[in-house]
């Protein structure tokens, strides 16, 4: 199989954290995984609100935090996607947390089809 060079931009964030997610990305770029075709974006929540997060990427995303808010007992908040909100699912995402918080998500293509309830796998 031949190589494939990948596209990539990076921005400095001033941010530690976001630099290093960035630096990792890129080198993730270079083997070709799934992770690596991603975005950074901060997003503010508020507890038990749902909100539609603009990921841009062009196709159905998932996402995962790369910093994390603890609420008042010092637990990570805790965040879900949320149901019954209409989006555009190739460049939004509907996110719904806990508590009030700001957290920093990676969003990444998703590579699996939603889970249909009704047999217990996605399709």
């Amino acid at each position: 199989m031949k190589p494939v060079r990948v596209p990539y931009r990076r921005v400095h964030t001033g941010s530690f954290v976001g630099d290093q997610a960035q630096r990792t990305a890129q080198s993730l770029a270079a083997q070709q995984t799934p992770f690596s075709f991603g975005r950074l974006v901060s997003v503010a929540l508020s507890g038990g609100v749902p909100k539609i997060v603009n990921h841009g990427l062009g196709m159905p995303a998932a996402c995962m935090a790369v910093r994390q808010n603890y609420d008042a007992r010092g637990f990570p908040v805790a965040l879900a996607e949320a149901a019954g909100i209409s989006f555009d699912e190739l460049s939004q995402l509907a996110l719904i947390a806990n508590e009030t918080c700001v957290l920093d998500l990676w969003f990444y293509p998703r590579s699996s089809n939603p889970v249909d309830a009704s047999k217990g796998q996605s399709p």
